[in-house]
């Protein structure tokens, strides 16, 4: 039986995309001791994601959702997700709702990590933004745990925390992390 797994997963540009606005750019699963931060065992599946330029999706040669389903994700006990923003960056809620809204991620977390990195120039919100979107929030019934860094303290942002709150009856812990030129 395997007790340790590393796995490591590059993407070219355009080659998987998730929504209308975002690529994936790095995939890694790891499990056993050491895979999750804090001295804590178990599977982490930590996701790279970029944001387009332009709506893009349309060009992708595979989706995410693609990707995930050939993913052993039944003990995942941590999800990273690595938003480098672009000048979206305020809509970074609606890419980890879409993800959180994936069953197999959704019933397995049991932690929540964002790494949110920010351009120096963020685009104006267009009419038709996803951040406009009426956003639901899955049921998070195992998430115990949240950490985001990158956190400014915005509205949608202590929104998205409420949201996520209301839809995890086994949450203990929510840390923001506020990083330096964010």
């Amino acid at each position: 039986m395997v007790e340790q797994f590393s796995w490591e997963c590059k993407y070219a540009y355009m080659a998987t995309g998730i929504g209308e606005l975002w690529q994936l750019t790095r995939l890694s699963l790891k499990t056993g001791e050491g895979a999750v931060t804090n001295d804590v065992d178990g599977t982490c599946l930590s996701l790279h994601i970029s944001a387009y330029n332009t709506s893009r999706a349309t060009e992708a040669e595979h989706t995410f959702e693609q990707e995930i389903q050939n993913l052993p994700v039944g003990d995942l006990c941590t999800l990273e997700l690595h938003l480098s923003l672009g000048q979206t960056g305020h809509a970074w809620r609606s890419i980890v709702l879409h993800i959180l809204g994936i069953q197999s991620i959704r019933i397995a977390t049991q932690r929540l990590k964002l790494v949110l990195r920010r351009s120096e120039v963020e685009g104006a919100c267009t009419a038709d933004c996803p951040c406009h979107e009426p956003m639901q929030i899955p049921s998070l019934v195992n998430l115990q745990e949240v950490e985001i860094k990158g956190f400014r303290g915005d509205g949608y942002e202590f929104e998205f925390l409420q949201m996520v709150s209301g839809a995890a009856p086994l949450l203990e812990k929510t840390t923001t992390i506020r990083s330096a030129g964010n």
